[in-house]
């Protein structure tokens, strides 16, 4: 049926990724290469110039 294709589909996907995390943990350089793809993936979508100035200690403004 339906369902059980959908569900059986799910489930393999699920087994893929949980064999790709457990890759990614026993190998520390490549968790390191993921995480730095993953933070410049951030830094590119969330990155952006500063909206207050920064002055002297004290200042105000």
């Amino acid at each position: 049926s339906l369902e059980q294709q959908n569900l059986q589909s799910e489930f393999d996907s699920l087994n893929q990724q949980i064999q790709t995390l457990r890759q990614l943990l026993s190998d520390r350089r490549e968790l390191l290469k993921a995480l730095k793809k993953d933070l410049r993936s951030l830094k590119r979508k969330y990155a952006d110039e500063r909206r207050t100035r920064i002055g002297e200690q004290g200042e105000q403004g």
